[in-house]
This record gives structure tokens, C-alpha cells and sequence, in this order.
């Protein structure tokens, strides 16, 4: 039983470390990904210029301030001046509205931190290779991802969560009265969404790997 007990611990630890993993690689790279469709970029000194964080903003830890997420520095300096009598209500206002507005200016300084740790370079000594394989570690995590939700969903449809229909009738007659109440696997809205996100996602990855694929070093 110990053994067992153990056992079961270890892979639940590296099941949870696996997905906190994915999480990290779906995050960068929707980051990355971001960051380069708003960029234009032909050669590859043009993409490590387009990489450039804009700001030092986004640095650092990150707070929910009333449901607006921004940098712990912005949200300490705001507050700074307001407790400092500097600003005016509509000062404040506009500060606020600075902060949504640069709120992906701000992301992307902090991601772009972290994937220089991962890539074990700045960003203006990355290579081609490296951003390409953040790129395929995104697409495989999102489709990992999509696929634990669709492989759970599919267990709302199985036998055993038909107990209580057809309880007069066989098996079949069980599978018709809850097709008729829950609709069929295949055609569940739920379903279609997770598919059809995997595909888009899928195809995002892939024309952004073959954009890079045309770029001249």
C-alpha cells in the first residue's frame, strides 16, 4: 500500500509538473506569436528588432488591481503620485486608461524576459531554430491542451454517464434517450468549438513556421 501510495504521488507530481509546463509554453508562445503578427519583419536582424520590448514596464511581479492586471511598478508608482497629491481625478483616469491600452506592451516585456532564460540568449542573439521550436512547443501545448478538454468531454458521452436513461429499455434504448437529451458526441456545440479551436490553432502555428521559413538570415 505504500508503494502504491508512493507511486501514485510521483505521478501526480509529474503529471502536474508536465502540466505547468504546457501552461509556460501555451503562454510565451501566444505571447511571441502576438508579438510577431503585429511586427513586420523580412530578415532576421528585422525580426530581433521587431522583438525589442518597447518599454522596461512589465517587469516583475503583476497584480489584479480590481480586475485590471498590470505590473506591480506601474500600479506602486501610480499610487506613489496619487498619495503624493499629484494627480488630478482625471489624471487618474488616464493613467488607468495607459495602463489597458499598454497592457500588451507590458506583457510582452515580461515574456520576452522569460524567453531569453529558455532561449539562454537576448533576443537580439536569437536564432531562427530557437524561435522556431517555441513556436512548435506552443502548438504542441495547445493541442495537448485541447485535447485533455475534448478526451474529458467525451467521458460526459460514455456508457457509464447514461445511467438513468432507458431505464425501461436495453442498452440502445438507453443510448437514444440520452443522444435525445444530451445530443451525440459528434455533434455537441462543446465539442465542435475544441475541434475546430485545434485547427485554428494548428494552422496559426504552421503559416507562422512557414513565414519564418521564408525569411532570409
Amino acid at each position: 500500500m505504500v508503494i502504491r501510495t508512493a507511486r501514485s504521488g510521483n505521478s501526480s507530481l509529474r503529471h502536474g509538473r508536465d502540466l505547468y509546463t504546457i501552461g509556460i509554453q501555451k503562454f510565451l508562445g501566444n505571447s511571441l506569436i502576438s508579438r510577431l503578427e503585429k511586427s513586420s519583419w523580412h530578415t532576421l536582424t528585422e525580426l530581433r528588432a521587431a522583438l525589442r520590448p518597447d518599454s522596461a514596464a512589465g517587469l516583475g511581479d503583476w497584480v489584479d488591481m480590481a480586475g485590471l492586471i498590470a505590473p506591480r511598478g506601474e500600479v506602486t508608482r501610480l499610487l506613489n503620485d496619487i498619495e503624493q497629491g499629484a494627480l488630478s481625478l482625471a489624471d487618474i483616469r488616464k493613467r488607468l486608461d495607459e495602463m489597458h491600452a499598454n497592457y500588451y506592451s507590458y506583457e510582452w516585456t515580461w515574456a520576452c524576459e522569460k524567453l531569453e532564460q529558455v532561449w539562454g540568449c537576448k533576443v537580439s542573439e536569437v536564432s531562427f531554430d530557437q524561435i522556431r521550436r517555441t513556436i512548435q512547443d506552443w502548438r504542441n501545448a495547445v493541442v495537448k491542451l485541447d485535447q485533455m478538454v475534448y478526451d474529458d468531454a467525451r467521458k460526459e458521452f460514455d456508457l457509464n454517464s447514461q445511467t438513468g436513461f432507458g431505464v425501461d429499455g436495453d442498452r440502445e434504448q438507453a443510448e437514444a434517450d440520452f443522444e435525445e437529451v444530451r445530443g451525440s458526441f459528434e455533434s455537441n456545440s462543446f465539442v465542435k468549438a475544441v475541434l475546430e479551436h485545434i485547427e485554428t490553432k494548428t494552422k496559426l502555428g504552421n503559416g507562422m513556421l512557414a513565414k519564418l521559413a521564408e525569411v532570409n538570415e
